[in-house]
């Protein structure tokens, strides 16, 4: 895991707010007003290389530092905060998790 500099951080910052305002904004009341979980948009959060962002990449993760993670977090909250809660648990309490605490076979199966 690594800290990324402002750069890197900033074009991380420019596509997931891009991202955000365009797919994400639009579905924000549905999210919060019935109960609905766009995962078509968590899959492009993943193409997109932002789902595992702070696992190394030999386990298929983006490399990448909790600095890069917050700053994806901070923009999807701007557009719906109850998704970004969710990216937030995938990436805290479950990716992270298997990384830390996951055997080498768990790590490469996930």
């Amino acid at each position: 895991m690594t800290s990324e500099n402002e750069d890197s951080l900033n074009m991380i910052r420019e596509t997931v707010r891009e991202f955000a305002r365009k797919e994400l904004m639009p579905l924000s009341a549905k999210i919060d007003e019935e109960d609905f979980f766009p995962v078509e948009l968590f899959r492009k959060l993943g193409s997109l290389g932002f789902l595992g962002i702070t696992v190394p990449e030999k386990y298929g993760g983006s490399g990448l530092g909790y600095d890069a993670q917050a700053v994806v977090q901070e923009e999807l909250g701007y557009a719906s905060a109850s998704f970004a809660l969710s990216y937030g648990a995938h990436s805290n309490l479950v990716v992270d998790s298997i990384f830390r605490n996951g055997s080498e076979h768990i790590r490469k199966s996930f």
